[in-house]
């Protein structure tokens, strides 16, 4: 069978979790996670079961496109999303909320609870951040007036791809920037651009290959 593209979609479900969810290239997801988390270094993960049950059976399940832990027991959780959905940023705070649970056991006196990340690609915009040029916000729990933190156990990553514009020609060597092209416009592209020459990039290629 001949094909038209010498390269996988990135944003397909079943080509991320190949080229990002495999053991053999754990090392991609390690780079692509320490460039988009900017308060820990991770040195190492461990992939998990992706569908969570809720504690009652009437509730919604949750079914990740990824889920990984850290070698700290931090959890993340990565969705990829081509179409636009109303409730997104609800849809990802209610995909957090398993995670922070199960860390939990009942009759616990405590809740000190390990962080939970929730990673969104996505390829639309989030109407609340219609106006804003950044491609990556990350929002936190912090108090409305003084901004002082309020918790580091929840945050929530929303990576809005439709808003890179950066061409071929304009990529100068930033790994995450070169990501978001990859994510873009793999599919389209003919050989490996001269920009993207850093070794997690050589893999992506033969992997998406």
């Amino acid at each position: 069978m001949d094909y038209d593209f010498k390269y996988a979609d990135l944003m397909n479900d079943d080509v991320f979790k190949l080229v990002f969810g495999q053991e053999s290239s754990k090392d991609v997801m390690i780079e692509f996670l320490n460039q988009v988390i900017n308060d820990r270094q991770i040195t190492d993960l461990e992939f998990f079961d992706k569908e969570m049950q809720p504690i009652e059976r009437r509730n919604k399940t949750s079914v990740y496109d990824m889920f990984c832990k850290t070698d700290d027991g931090s959890r993340i959780i990565i969705e990829v999303q081509r179409r636009k959905q109303q409730f997104f940023p609800e849809r990802a705070l209610y995909y957090s909320t398993f995670q922070i649970q199960r860390q939990v056991e009942a009759g616990a006196k405590e809740y000190d609870f390990l962080p939970v990340y929730v990673i969104s690609l996505l390829e639309f915009g989030l109407d609340r951040n219609v106006g804003s040029p950044d491609v990556k916000t990350v929002y936190r729990l912090y108090e409305e007036n003084s901004h002082e933190l309020l918790t580091d156990r929840l945050t929530m990553i929303f990576i809005e791809l439709n808003k890179f514009n950066k061409r071929q020609e304009e990529l100068d060597g930033n790994i995450l920037e070169g990501m978001y092209f990859c994510f873009k416009h793999m599919a389209h592209l003919n050989g490996q651009p001269e920009a993207l020459r850093h070794k997690v990039f050589r893999k992506i290629f033969e992997v998406s290959e």
